[in-house]
């Protein structure tokens, strides 16, 4: 995590993007590995949860997951 020099994060989330599904779900796996905490990582994806992707997305950016 990131924080300037008042201690304040200078984000609040991290959007990692890609358009291809294998690489998607290998990159989802790998940063999953880096943070295991709950509710740090937030997969977009059809695999978990109820709700299409962009539901999942909006739901992620309202709450300020801090990886999406």
């Amino acid at each position: 995590r990131l924080y300037d020099d008042n201690g304040e994060k200078q984000f609040h989330s991290v959007i990692v993007v890609t358009d291809r599904t294998v690489l998607d779900d290998q990159l989802q796996d790998t940063i999953y590995q880096f943070e295991h905490q709950d509710g740090v990582v937030g997969r977009i994806n059809n695999k978990e949860g109820d709700g299409s992707k962009s539901e999942k997305l909006a739901s992620a950016l309202e709450n300020s997951q801090p990886i999406i």
